[in-house]
């Protein structure tokens, strides 16, 4: 078999088919995790079927902000990866955006460095784990993800 599940029955069609507009209940989706290589801004062309899947589940909820969070592990300078973990999630923007029309304006990107681990350092699986993006639908955009107008910082 080739990655096909096999089917003993016709499955019913789904009594509330997914639309556009639809309100997020919990408050927020992980829909996907895309792991990087050390030192590296660049995600594997694997990925491309499973943003695929996530993009079209995104459209359902153009009024809810996408969190493209970048992360990596600790190998190295805390600033270089704190600048790292932030070009992983833009370049994750950009493919979404470029390749599956997902508008800017619903993105919002932030980058953590090596500060918020899943995994341990201490081992090369739990480095690969901590060099991550998250995407996560979320029902409203985080408070330190809100952009302060000119006239609110002078406050």
């Amino acid at each position: 078999m080739s990655g096909c599940f096999s089917i003993p029955f016709p499955l019913p069609a789904s009594p509330s088919p997914l639309q556009r507009g639809f309100y997020l209940k919990p408050k927020f989706v992980v829909l996907e995790t895309v792991h990087f290589a050390q030192g590296q801004p660049d995600f594997s062309t694997d990925m491309h079927e499973r943003l695929s899947y996530a993009a079209r589940f995104i459209r359902s909820f153009p009024d809810s902000p996408l969190i493209l969070e970048g992360h990596s592990d600790n190998t190295g300078n805390k600033k270089d990866n704190l600048e790292l973990s932030r070009q992983r999630a833009e370049r994750i923007r950009s493919y979404l955006s470029e390749v599956h029309r997902l508008p800017l304006s619903q993105m919002h990107v932030k980058g953590y460095g090596s500060a918020e681990p899943i995994a341990t350092n201490a081992t090369e699986e739990g480095r690969q784990q901590n060099r991550r993006v998250d995407i996560t639908l979320a029902d409203q955009l985080p408070p330190e993800l809100v952009e302060k107008k000119p006239e609110e910082e002078k406050k």
